[in-house]
């Protein structure tokens, strides 16, 4: 993975943003998410 700058991708894992992350992501691949969103979403 590498940053796209200005592509607006990670204005957009705030995980209150996305309530049904758990319904079509496993349950390593919501760990690993949550693990890449910071305080700020």
């Amino acid at each position: 993975w590498r940053c796209v700058k200005q592509c607006g991708a990670c204005c957009n894992l705030d995980p209150a943003e996305r309530p049904d992350l758990d319904e079509y992501l496993t349950p390593e691949e919501l760990e690993l998410y949550l693990s890449m969103v910071g305080e700020g979403g």
